[in-house]
């Protein structure tokens, strides 16, 4: 039989085309770790198990994986115990030694020639605390292509403020690049990647401008955290600007059995609750997450988006009376550098942050007194550039206070260039000190009065 050689060509060509195409889909080999990243990391105790998420553009490629963790002066390996397959899904069980640094590191994850690397995405922590203090921050300055903008020197201030409060964990809570580009995001993970602290990211709805940046570069739309005896769920409320999807309320419910013995936080973007004729707040699932958040007893639930601090009971009344009620705190937290909106806020208006405080698993406190009169104010949190570190010289630390709230465990970070000497430490404590590109880091831990300017010496040992 003859076959025409048109059609052989065609034939050929549809062949070639064929194969071109999933090489340009499948090769050379992409793979990215899913999980842990910076806004969705892994809070481990040395010698623990667990494990990562690895997608990769070649199903079931028969790979030989290597992974590694950096900490600031060191690189360690890890065991990989079991890997499984999943078409291009990837679960790869790894252990950590048994004596490893409370640090912050970067999973490093090798196959062959290729590498990822995930900047903070595990915390080692030995000793979980029952007590520990949150940052949490919503709507973010806008950033600019130069970085040098009002923006840019905002964030950045806010970064060194947190880092001097030293918290636990920072929470961030939606709205974090608001043009939604991947040059905004790039900008926004390289500050993060500044922040001591654990990083958890939610979404908010400007996020969906950059959805796939957000996806890449933080991390999951909805997810948990474990830190000790504390479960931080972070909630996706952005879609459609101001929903909750019927499947993250049953995974919500699964996540709320499955670690009932923790204390739970919750942060999402929009507000539960709200006042007559107030916009933007949570558009369906409301009642079932509230009967959720009660059979469980959570004690806090933390959301942005209202450029404004306002603080509701569980029974949805605002609370301008008090701080200090039975039952879940619904708290609405300032921009931390968006416009603000003062219908919205039932503080002084002004930029900020929240910190909230546990104390054996119970809230302590999570408002700030504003006006000064030895009350806490029922809904208002810290505001922004009240805080501040100056150095006089490499060994000369300058800590001014203007809030009208005492601090207790700031860290302050010294680099001195010559690694040879030694120091002693006036007015602190020496928390960790390490050699990092041929300067020397020391890190201490210090108490600060309410309204007060606080100065910390290095003193040089002569032997």
């Amino acid at each position: 039989m003859h076959i025409p050689r048109l059609f052989l060509f065609k034939i050929l060509t549809a062949c070639i085309l064929l194969i071109a195409s999933i090489w340009l889909i499948f090769l050379p080999l992409r793979y990215e770790v899913l999980h842990p990243r910076l806004g969705q990391p892994l809070i481990l105790q040395p010698g623990q198990s667990f494990e990562i998420t690895v997608k990769t553009s070649v199903p079931y490629w028969p790979s030989e994986w290597q992974a590694e963790l950096q900490s600031t002066d060191k690189k360690i390996s890890l065991s990989i115990t079991n890997i499984e397959n999943e078409f291009a899904i990837h679960t790869l069980q790894l252990k950590l030694p048994s004596t490893i640094d409370d640090n912050k590191y970067t999973l490093i994850l090798s196959n062959g020639e290729q590498q990822v690397q995930n900047t903070n995405a595990i915390y080692i922590n030995a000793q979980p605390k029952d007590s520990i203090k949150i940052i949490q921050m919503a709507d973010l300055p806008t950033l600019s292509a130069s970085g040098t903008e009002a923006g840019d020197l905002q964030l950045k201030k806010i970064i060194q403020e947190t880092n001097l409060i030293n918290p636990d964990l920072v929470l961030f809570t939606g709205d974090l690049a608001y043009q939604g580009s991947w040059a905004q995001y790039y900008q926004l993970l390289a500050a993060m990647q500044q922040l001591n602290a654990p990083v958890i990211a939610a979404p908010g709805n400007h996020e969906y401008q950059g959805w796939s940046a957000f996806l890449t570069l933080l991390g999951q739309p909805y997810h948990v955290t474990e830190y000790g005896h504390y479960l931080i769920i972070s909630i996706n409320s952005g879609h459609a600007r101001d929903q909750l999807t019927y499947s993250q309320l049953a995974w919500l419910k699964q996540q709320l059995l499955q670690h009932a013995d923790k204390t739970i936080i919750v942060q999402l973007h929009h507000s539960i609750h709200h006042r007559k004729n107030d916009r933007g707040y949570l558009q369906n699932n409301v009642a079932p997450l509230l009967s959720l958040l009660k059979e469980y007893s959570v004690p806090i639930v933390l959301s942005g988006h209202w450029h404004g601090d306002s603080v509701f009971d569980e029974r949805g009344q605002l609370r301008n009376d008090t701080w200090q009620f039975a039952g879940t705190v619904f708290a609405v937290t300032t921009a931390a550098g968006a416009k603000l909106r003062q219908q919205y806020s039932h503080s002084p208006l002004h930029h900020g942050y929240r910190l909230i405080r546990f104390e054996n698993r119970k809230i302590k406190n999570f408002t700030y007194d504003y006006d000064g009169d030895g009350t806490r104010d029922p809904s208002s949190s810290l505001p922004y550039n009240h805080l501040s570190i100056s150095y006089a010289n490499p060994f000369t630390a300058k800590i001014d206070n203007r809030l009208n709230e005492s601090l207790n465990n700031i860290m302050v970070t010294f680099r001195i260039a010559d690694t040879s000497k030694q120091y002693s430490v006036h007015n602190a404590r020496l928390f960790k000190k390490y050699i990092k590109n041929n300067t020397q880091i020391i890190q201490v831990i210090t108490n600060i009065n309410a309204n007060s300017l606080t100065t910390i010496q290095l003193k040089e040992i002569k032997e």
